[in-house]
C-alpha cells in the first residue's frame, strides 16, 4: 500500500467554499453515529474516528467526516440509487495538525474529490443503506485549503488525503454504530425556589426547568411577595443552595450559593423589583447579587403569639428620628412575621430575632425592627435605657457574643440599645 503525503498544490481557483451559508440536518431527522476507517497521509497512520450521519430524503448529511477536525460543519450530498455525491468545496471546518503532532492550523478546510492526476472536483461515496456503509468512490478524499504560492497567486493545496480506489485495502470507510445521536442542551441557569407563594421549579415542580434565565449573568423579576430563591441548571445537573438562610437586606444581598455540599437554604427576596447579578465560579458554587430600592412606605405590621397566645398582627410605630420601628407587647416565646400590612401574603418571617435580657413568654418587651437592614430585636423591658441609636447595615457589623447581640459601630461596642460595652 501506497504511504505518501500528498503535496501537490492545485491550480484550480474556480473551486471555492460552497457552503457559506451554513446547513444543517432537518429538525426530524434522525442523527445516527457512524465510525470513521482510514489512512491519514498528514500523519502517516491509520486513523480512526466517529462521524455524524443524518438522511433525509435524497439528501445525506455528514458532519466530522474527517478525523482530527476541530469547528467541524455539516456537508450535504445527493442520494442517487446507491451513490451519494458532495459538491466539491464544502467547508468541513479546521484542522489542528498540531494536536495531531504536526505543526499547522488549517481554517475552512473543504471537501473535494481528487482524481488519479490530482484533479478536484465533486466527492463520491457509495452507499449501501442496509448496512449503513459509506465508502470514497474517488481515487482520494481530500481536505483542501487555500493557499497563496511563491508569485502571490491564490490556489488550492491539499492538507490531508484520504484512499479511496487508491488502495481498496484502505478505502475511506464510515460505517453506522446504531447509536442515535441528540444534540447536547446548552446549559443554562435559572433562578427558582419558592416564589409568590408556591414552589417554583422545586419539591414537586422540579422537573421544570425554569422561564427565569440569567442572560449574560442579568435578571430582573417582579415578585409579588417576599420569596425564597436558589440557582439551577435548566438540565437539572446542579443544583445551588446557600449553607445558612440568607434575609434580604437593603439595597443589596450577596451570597455564595454551593452545588452537591448537601446544602438546603435559600436567599430571601422582597416584594417588587429585584436585579440579580449571577457569577459562575470555578470552584462549583455561584455568587447571587440581590439589589431592589426601599419601600418609601411608613408603616410597618408585627405577627407573633402575643404573651403566648393567638398569632395576631398589631402596628408599630416609627422612630421619626432614625427609621427604625418599635412595638410594646408581651414575648409569645416564638418567631415573628413583618410585613407592610396586616396580611399573612408575602409577609417576612423571622425565625429567630435578636433577643435581650433573655425574655421569656409573658414578659413586657420592646420589638424593634430595622428596615434598612432587615433586622428584628425583641428587648425584655426591664432592661431599661431603650435607645434610638439608628442601625445602619453599610457601617455596622451585628455579632452574637455569649448569647447575646453586639453592634459594632465605628469600632465602639453596643448592646442593641445603644449602651456601650
Amino acid at each position: 500500500m501506497k504511504k505518501f503525503l500528498l503535496t501537490a498544490v492545485i491550480m484550480l481557483v474556480g473551486f471555492a467554499s460552497v457552503n457559506a451559508q451554513e446547513v444543517t440536518p432537518p429538525a426530524k431527522a434522525q442523527i445516527e453515529i457512524y465510525k470513521g476507517t482510514s489512512y491519514s497521509y498528514a500523519i502517516y497512520e491509520d486513523v480512526e474516528w466517529k462521524a455524524l450521519v443524518a438522511v433525509s430524503g435524497n439528501q445525506m448529511y455528514i458532519k466530522n467526516i474527517f478525523p482530527n477536525m476541530v469547528n467541524t460543519k455539516w456537508v450535504v450530498g445527493t442520494i442517487t440509487g446507491s451513490k451519494v455525491v458532495f459538491e466539491g468545496g464544502q467547508v468541513i471546518g479546521d484542522q489542528d495538525q498540531a494536536a495531531m503532532g504536526g505543526e499547522t492550523y488549517f481554517s475552512n478546510c473543504m471537501l473535494y474529490g481528487v482524481t488519479e492526476d490530482f484533479d478536484l472536483g465533486n466527492a463520491s461515496f457509495s452507499w449501501n443503506e442496509n448496512t449503513k456503509t459509506i465508502k470514497a468512490l474517488d481515487y482520494e478524499v481530500g481536505s483542501i485549503v487555500n493557499w497563496t504560492d511563491e508569485d502571490g497567486e491564490p490556489t488550492l493545496g491539499m492538507n490531508d488525503a484520504f484512499d479511496g480506489t487508491s488502495d481498496p485495502d484502505a478505502t475511506f470507510t464510515l460505517v453506522g454504530t446504531g447509536e442515535i445521536y441528540t444534540e447536547p442542551q446548552a446549559v443554562s441557569y435559572s433562578l427558582v425556589g419558592y416564589i409568590n407563594g408556591a414552589d417554583y421549579g422545586i419539591v414537586d415542580d422540579s422537573e421544570n426547568p425554569g422561564e427565569h434565565l440569567f442572560v449574560d449573568g442579568k435578571l430582573t423579576m417582579n415578585f409579588t411577595e417576599t420569596s425564597y430563591v436558589l440557582v439551577k441548571t435548566t438540565d437539572n445537573a446542579k443544583w445551588f443552595y446557600t449553607q445558612n438562610y440568607v434575609p434580604f437586606a437593603y439595597p443589596s444581598t450577596s451570597a455564595s450559593f454551593v452545588n452537591g455540599a448537601n446544602y438546603n437554604e435559600k436567599m430571601q427576596v422582597p416584594a417588587g423589583e429585584v436585579e440579580f447579578t449571577l457569577t459562575v465560579n470555578d470552584d462549583n458554587t455561584v455568587t447571587l447579587v440581590a439589589a431592589a430600592e426601599q419601600p418609601t412606605t411608613t408603616s410597618f405590621f408585627m405577627k407573633h403569639p402575643w404573651g403566648g397566645g393567638d398569632w395576631t398582627w398589631k402596628e408599630m410605630t416609627k422612630n421619626e428620628e432614625n427609621g427604625f420601628y418599635t412595638l410594646d407587647a408581651q414575648y409569645g416565646g416564638n418567631g415573628v412575621n413583618v410585613h407592610t400590612q396586616a396580611s399573612d401574603s408575602g409577609a417576612q418571617w423571622f425565625a429567630e430575632p435578636g433577643l435581650e435580657g433573655n425574655p421569656v413568654v409573658g414578659d413586657e418587651c420592646t420589638f424593634y425592627y430595622y428596615p434598612e437592614n432587615n433586622y428584628v430585636v425583641i428587648v425584655k423591658k426591664s432592661e431599661t435605657g431603650i435607645n434610638d441609636m439608628k442601625v445602619n447595615a453599610s457601617k455596622v457589623v451585628k455579632t452574637i457574643e455569649n448569647g447575646q447581640v453586639v453592634i459594632i459601630k465605628n469600632g465602639v461596642r453596643y448592646n442593641v440599645m445603644g449602651q456601650k460595652f
